[in-house]
């Protein structure tokens, strides 16, 4: 069990890579297929864990990712619907807690954010969702978890910074 653990925290260790590349990005497109590598691994890093409901909603966040980044702007509303409705229906064998309904959480408010489109509040959405998951991480004993979401904030906080340079350049032209 111990190295299952182990092996868990070194692939959401790797995870992080694609994790900062998605928060750090401006574009939607690379936002979302960085993420999805992201999810990826954090599945299996939640599955090798046991928290099932962590590693569902993360599978289920790599198809979401597919679907939005076929449409150039906004997926339809019925899409997302749809989407919350599976996500909903899905996890909800594997909650047997309140902690378990955070990763329902966590995809319901980034998913919501892509919806939107807007990049400062996807940015938004990112912060929100790394504090549920710090929490998270720690009642399944992903501590490398804690330590991504945690430089997570720093970076998508930083990025702000680069969103106003790059609108302040946009309205010069």
């Amino acid at each position: 069990m111990l190295t299952l653990s182990i092996i868990a925290q070194v692939v959401r260790a790797i995870s992080a890579i694609f994790l900062i590349i998605a928060d750090r990005s401006s574009n939607r497109k690379t936002m979302l297929v960085f993420n999805a590598i992201y999810n990826l691994l954090n599945g299996v890093q939640y599955l090798l864990l046991g928290a099932i409901s962590g590693a569902i909603s993360s599978f289920i966040t790599v198809l979401r990712n597919v679907i939005f980044y076929r449409y150039k702007k906004r997926a339809p509303l019925a899409v997302l619907l749809v989407f919350f409705i599976i996500v909903i229906a899905i996890n909800l064998g594997s909650v047997d807690s309140w902690i378990a309904m955070l990763p329902i959480l966590f995809v319901v408010i980034y998913s919501t954010a892509l919806y939107i489109g807007n990049v400062f509040w996807i940015k938004i959405a990112v912060i929100v969702v790394c504090v549920l998951e710090i929490i998270y991480d720690y009642v399944v004993g992903a501590y490398v978890g804690m330590a991504v979401c945690a430089l997570d904030i720093v970076f998508v906080s930083l990025s702000f910074k680069n969103l106003k340079k790059s609108k302040k350049v946009s309205k010069k032209k």
